[in-house]
């Protein structure tokens, strides 16, 4: 049986650009059993990164939209031994509700 944890959050910058942290060398940071990879989402605020690897069964995506950062962290645990928390279906449903917190989030400070 597994298990999946999820945590969102979002970040507001005021003084600071947050940019820099989202230029990042995507593909491979580290090599061999560590290796942590990202990938940049196009069409998801104005750069989103998608990364696995950075802890077993641990995906993790980071959007930047103005001065604010969202990031979706979601975990397997369990049994298996491949969690359900590097597949792509996930992966796209990380993507589609970080879109929807951010319309959410846009439709709630314009009333």
């Amino acid at each position: 049986m597994s298990t999946l944890t999820v945590r969102v959050q979002v970040d507001l910058h005021r003084k600071t650009d947050p940019g820099p942290e989202f230029d990042a060398p995507s593909d491979l940071f580290f090599a061999g059993p560590d290796a942590v990879r990202t990938q940049e989402v196009r069409g998801l605020g104005e750069r989103a990164l998608l990364s696995s690897g950075l802890r077993e069964g641990t995906v993790e995506l980071r959007v930047l939209r103005g001065g604010a950062v969202f990031t979706v962290v979601v975990t397997g645990t369990g049994s298996e031994p491949k969690t359900p928390a590097d597949t792509a279906a996930l992966r796209a449903a990380m993507v589609e509700d970080a879109r929807e917190l951010m319309t959410a989030l846009k439709e709630q400070g314009a009333k």
